[in-house]
């Protein structure tokens, strides 16, 4: 593994656990047991070091949701593709977790998510509307309606890790699947009798 990914899977694991306040650059050098300087040539701040670990995830999202196959789409397909998406977020907890914090201070990862959520908003329309098409998403919906579900899933997918760092109290094993069946119950009501049948039938 090259110095510089070394760096980032170091610095994923300090602020994990310690939060982005509490994290220096000579903290990462340390645990790796390099000179600051020799870090230093690599990423100049924690600053760069933080947007290229956001930079690293929306990579790995972009993969999840274009490996999803969507002919014949079902809600089991969807939930299990959900799950990956959960549980990689959690991998970079820290990120959710001071997520106003650092968008307030990196203006560029700032710009950079919400122009992501424009194009996600509309990868996740497309994918309702095909549950509608396919009669698991009831058609008496308008689309401004789908909309608002897509809002509402969006903010609780950003920010239940941070509600879950205060709340939560159960197994830490079970806390991904905990809340992503919460998630998931967000679009029963606009389920169709063939969408129930599914969503009783989903293997969680």
């Amino acid at each position: 593994m090259r110095t510089k990914d070394k760096i980032l899977v170091t610095a994923l694991q300090l602020l994990n656990e310690h939060g982005v306040k509490s994290v220096t650059i000579r903290d990462i050098a340390a645990e790796m047991g390099i000179s600051h300087g020799n870090l230093g040539y690599h990423y100049a701040n924690m600053e760069l070091i933080i947007y290229a670990l956001y930079e690293q995830l929306v990579k790995e999202m972009d993969a999840v949701i274009g490996s999803m196959q969507f002919s014949g789409i079902h809600l089991q397909l969807v939930y299990d593709s959900n799950k990956i998406m959960f549980t990689k977020f959690y991998e970079y907890r820290f990120l959710f977790i001071d997520f106003v914090a650092i968008g307030r201070s990196i203006p560029k990862l700032r710009k950079h998510y919400l122009a992501l959520q424009k194009k996600r908003a509309a990868e996740f329309f497309m994918l309702l509307m095909l549950l509608k098409s396919n009669n698991i998403l009831s058609s008496k919906f308008s689309d401004e309606q789908y909309g608002q579900l897509i809002q509402s899933l969006t903010i609780f997918g950003d920010f239940w890790i941070s509600s879950s760092e205060l709340v939560y109290n159960g197994k830490k094993d079970k806390r991904v699947d905990y809340y992503l069946n919460l998630f998931f119950a967000l679009i029963l009501p606009y389920l169709t009798k063939e969408g129930q049948k599914q969503y009783g039938m989903l293997q969680k």
